[in-house]
C-alpha cells in the first residue's frame, strides 16, 4: 500500500524518509509494525506505519514451506513534483 501524504505535512511541505520494521506471518499479512527510523516528523511517520499494516507481502519461503519474517521497509515522502 503506498501512504496517502498526510494533508497537514503536505500543507507545511514536509518531506522525509521513513524506515518501517514489519513483522510479516506465514500468510503475508503484517502481523506488527514500527518506525525503525524517524523522518523527524510524527504525521509522516504514522502515514508509513499505517500503509505498512495494510500491506500484504510474499513471505519467505524455505523449501516451498512460507514462513513468519521480518522486512524493513522505506517509504518516501517527497513533495516535489506535487
Amino acid at each position: 500500500v503506498t501512504p496517502s501524504y498526510p494533508p497537514s505535512a503536505l500543507a507545511a511541505r514536509k518531506l522525509g524518509r521513513v524506515l518501517v520494521t514489519v513483522q510479516i506471518n506465514a500468510l503475508g499479512q503484517a502481523t506488527a509494525a514500527s518506525v525503525s527510523s524517524s523522518s523527524g516528523n510524527p504525521v509522516l511517520d504514522s502515514a508509513a506505519v499505517r500503509a505498512a499494516r495494510q500491506s500484504t507481502y510474499f513471505p519467505k519461503c524455505l523449501l516451498g514451506v512460507p514462513l513468519p519474517d521480518t522486512v524493513v521497509i522505506p517509504y518516501n515522502f517527497d513533495i516535489r513534483g506535487r
